[in-house]
């Protein structure tokens, strides 16, 4: 998948209870440099965090999962990697077996619409 478009910002929910783990992850799975609770990469900022709105019985309603990644653009020019990187977040927790749903304008350009239809299935 290749960003035709650039984009300034997508939320991830995560059902997992840990952020520390889940940044753990990102890191090793992006290969980014992490500063407290963000990760910086060319072109985007990730920051991970509880989600105050979570509720451990939530199901298969995705925004009361425990963690959050907000994905941001940096504001280079260069154009932004959103696309992309967010794809291959979800791709990578599903592969783990931890549900991940992102919620954004590009829904339709993720796999599995940004993991909504994962739900559904």
């Amino acid at each position: 998948m290749t960003d035709t478009r650039a984009y300034d910002y997508c939320k991830v929910f995560v059902r997992h209870d840990d952020p520390s783990s889940v940044t753990t992850r990102l890191a090793s799975i992006l290969d980014a440099t992490v500063e407290r609770h963000s990760l910086l990469l060319p072109g985007l900022i990730l920051d991970v965090r509880r989600n105050s709105d979570a509720d451990g019985s939530a199901g298969d309603d995705f925004v009361r999962w425990p963690v959050i990644i907000d994905a941001e653009s940096d504001g280079a020019d260069s154009g932004s990697p959103m696309s992309d990187t967010v794809a291959t977040i979800l791709t990578a927790f599903w592969d783990a077996g931890i549900p991940t749903v992102a919620a954004c304008d590009f829904e339709d350009e993720l796999p599995w619409s940004g993991g909504i239809r994962r739900l559904d299935a």
